[in-house]
C-alpha cells in the first residue's frame, strides 16, 4: 500500500507493543513511526535489530526502504517469533533526527512490536544471536528435550506396565505438540485454525496429565476433583471451537494460568501430603539421639 503521509495523525504509544484483533477479521494495515536522533552520520554499515515483530512489514529509513520482513497476505498469516536484522548502509542515516517506519499487514490474534535496537552491524549480530536462541532455539530444544523423555518412558512402560508412567509418558508427548506449535511461523488463515487447536489441546492435556499422576500419587482426592481437573483441561480446546477462535485472547490470558496454577496446587497438595505421612520419631528415640556423646 501507500506510504503514510508525512502529516498522517498518529497515536503516541509505548514501547514494546502488544495488541489483537478479532480471529475472524479480515487483512488489516498498520504502521509504526518512530524518531530517533542520531549524533554523528556512520560512515561504516551499521544495522537495525527488530527483537520482534511478529507481523513483518515494509521497514524504512528517512524515507529509504532497508528491508522487507514477510508480512501476511490473501493466502498467508504470519506469526515471527523470531529476531530480524536489517543492513543500513552509510549514507542512510543523518546526523540529527532520522525516522523509522515500519508498515505491515495482520489479521486475527495476538501482535507483538519489540523492542528496536540500533547499533553497528557487528554488534547487531551478536545481539541477533541471543535474541534468537531465546525464541527460536529453545523451542527447539524443548520439544527434542521431551520427545525423548517420552520415548524413555514409553520403554520403560512397555516392559514394566505402571499408570503413573503412562500418565507422564502422555504429558511428555503433549509437552511435544506444545512446543512444536512455537516452531510454526508461516500457515495459511485454515492451518492456523487446526494449530491453534492443537496447541490449546496438547497445553490442556499436558496439565491434566501431570495434575493426574501426582493426585493419584498422594491418594488422597476423590474422583470428582479429577473430574474437574478434565473439565478444565478440556475448556481450552472446546471454547476456541465453539466460538471460532473468538476466545483465543481469554483463553490467553485466563485459561492458560488457570492451568498453570492447577497443576502448582497439585504439586503443592502432593508435596503436603509427602512430608505428612512420613513417621514422627519417637520421643525416646529421639531423647536419645541428642542426648548421646559427640
Amino acid at each position: 500500500g501507500q506510504l503514510p503521509a508525512a502529516d498522517a495523525r498518529c497515536t503516541r504509544l509505548p514501547m514494546p507493543r502488544r495488541w489483537t484483533a478479532d480471529e475472524l477479521s479480515e487483512l488489516s494495515g498498520v504502521a509504526l513511526r518512530a524518531r530517533f536522533r542520531v549524533d554523528s552520520a556512520p560512515t561504516d554499515t551499521w544495522a537495525l535489530l527488530l527483537t520482534q515483530a511478529s507481523t513483518g512489514g515494509v521497514v524504512l529509513i528517512n524515507g529509504k526502504r532497508i528491508g522487507t520482513i514477510r508480512m501476511s497476505d490473501g493466502s498467508t498469516t504470519v506469526s515471527w517469533r523470531r529476531p530480524h536484522m536489517l543492513t543500513i548502509e552509510p549514507g542512510v542515516l543523518l546526523a540529527g533526527d532520522n525516522e523509522l517506519l515500519v508498515q505491515s499487514t495482520y489479521r486475527g490474534g495476538i501482535h507483538y512490536f519489540g523492542d528496536v535496537e540500533l547499533m553497528p552491524r557487528a554488534g547487531a549480530a551478536a545481539a541477533q544471536r541471543g535474541h534468537y536462541f531465546a525464541s527460536a532455539t529453545l523451542p527447539w530444544v524443548g520439544a527434542t528435550f521431551a520427545a525423548a523423555i517420552a520415548l524413555l518412558l514409553g520403554g520403560l512402560w512397555l516392559r514394566h506396565p505402571d499408570q503413573p508412567v503412562m500418565l507422564l509418558t502422555l504429558a511428555a508427548l503433549a509437552w511435544v505438540g506444545c512446543n512444536a506449535y512455537f516452531l510454526i511461523e508461516v500457515m495459511s488463515p485454515g492451518e492456523r485454525f487446526w494449530l491453534l487447536t492443537a496447541y490449546y489441546a496438547c497445553s490442556g492435556a499436558f496439565a491434566f496429565f501431570i495434575t493426574l499422576t501426582l493426585l493419584r500419587l498422594s491418594r488422597t482426592i476423590a474422583p470428582r476433583v479429577e473430574a474437574i481437573a478434565l473439565a478444565l483441561a478440556l475448556l481450552g480446546p472446546l471454547a476456541l471451537v465453539m466460538t471460532a477462535q473468538r476466545a483465543t485472547i481469554y483463553l490467553q490470558s485466563l485459561w492458560l494460568p488457570t492451568l498453570m496454577g492447577m497443576t502448582a496446587l497439585a504439586i503443592g497438595w502432593t508435596i503436603a501430603q509427602r512430608v505428612r505421612s512420613r513417621p514422627s520419631p519417637q520421643p525416646v528415640a529421639l531423647v536419645t539421639v541428642l542426648s548421646s556423646p559427640r
